[in-house]
């Protein structure tokens, strides 16, 4: 039904008898190498061809470094604006965050400014607070003669990397709160604290 969609642009109401005819552009998505799924035997062939019209190959974020201080700026404003804070990122921090690889590309990247502004104690985002977040365990000997990073924020920035990597392998407050030995009361409040994509569902 779908490759009669895109071939003939007509489509037929659930129930209904009549044809009717559709303008639209399709613009789709994916991450994966899909003439290799298509090898594999994973995505038909037929639908992939009449896809593959324009293709458009949108680089990693890590090989876009230009692009990540305008994202800063956009996803600081809307957490601000969200969370009633008035947080600004140094400009080593934003240093920072341009040579960072980006394994989860954009999405990665919002997350972690939303954790920054929820966590924030200052107005000013430091490198440190940044590689704290990104990289706990390297920055722990640096952390202790750091005078700009007290040792509550210190233990909320472990406790949130602690929480989130529970929660990716995990995936759920009960499972996290098993794996962590703690309620699985206090582990949902955890990660509604610190993981954006809990507190989403």
């Amino acid at each position: 039904k779908l490759l009669k969609v895109i071939q003939e642009h007509i489509i037929t109401r659930v129930g209904g008898t009549e044809s009717i005819e559709i303008d639209f552009r399709l613009i789709v998505a994916t991450n994966k190498d899909l003439e290799k799924e298509v090898e594999k035997n994973n995505f038909r062939q037929d639908l992939f061809y009449r896809l593959n019209v324009i293709p458009i190959y949108i680089p990693p974020l890590k090989d876009r470094t230009e692009d990540i201080f305008p994202l800063i700026n956009t996803f600081i404003k809307k957490f601000n604006d969200i969370y009633g804070k008035n947080i600004n990122i140094s400009s080593d921090a934003i240093r920072v965050l341009e040579i960072y690889d980006w394994p989860g590309n954009i999405r990665q990247l919002e997350n972690l400014i939303e954790r920054i502004v929820i966590l924030a104690h200052d107005d000013t985002i430091t490198s440190g607070f940044i590689k704290n977040l990104i990289n706990p365990e390297a920055a722990i000997t640096d952390n202790i003669d750091n005078e700009n990073i007290e040792f509550k924020e210190m233990i909320e920035i472990y406790e949130s990397q602690i929480i989130n990597n529970a929660y990716k392998k995990y995936k759920t407050s009960v499972s996290v709160a098993k794996h962590l030995g703690m309620s699985q009361t206090n582990a949902a409040r955890y990660l509604r604290k610190y993981v954006p994509e809990y507190r989403k569902k």
